[in-house]
């Protein structure tokens, strides 16, 4: 059924979506076959649009055909997985300082649990590609000197 409406000169096909073009010419129809357009609503395609957009620019090589196998594959072990009764288990930081839960030593606002300095970025350096207390790094350093070198540098210090 074509709308009997009068379209003003806003749009030349070209412009013209496949929505404008439901909404112009069906949805009186929908209206009086169903009364309600909430069924037909493209919600679900949507969000299924956005998460396959997403799962592309994530978790692919974006080289054409090979990426579109792998989100395949992706969502096929995804559904498996949930099939068979798996769930996700979200990773939860553990503070190496404090031994709090929710963030990590590079933004712990405790003070350092071994030499009561507060715990910042002048205070930590990168070991092994972990952030490590300046105290004990210094600590493991002066465990391997002989006895006699830290008595020499206790009696240089005072």
């Amino acid at each position: 059924m074509v709308s009997t409406i009068p379209l003003p000169a806003l749009y030349q096909a070209k412009d013209v979506t496949p929505y404008m073009h439901a909404l112009y010419h069906h949805i009186p129809e929908i209206l009086k076959l169903y009364i309600n357009v909430a069924h037909f609503n493209q919600q679900g395609m949507e969000k299924y649009d956005d998460i396959a957009s997403k799962d592309y620019f994530r978790s692919s090589n974006h080289r054409g055909i090979a990426a579109l196998e792998q989100l395949f594959l992706k969502k096929q072990r995804v559904q498996f997985l949930e099939a068979s009764g798996c769930e996700r288990v979200k990773k939860s930081n553990k503070c190496t300082n404090c031994q709090e839960h929710g963030h990590t030593i590079k933004t712990c606002t405790m003070k350092c649990k071994l030499c009561d300095y507060a715990v910042c970025c002048g205070h930590l350096e990168k070991v092994d590609k972990k952030w490590v207390q300046k105290c004990t790094m210094l600590s493991d350093f002066t465990s391997q000197l002989p006895v006699f070198v830290l008595l020499i540098l206790f009696s240089i210090t005072r």
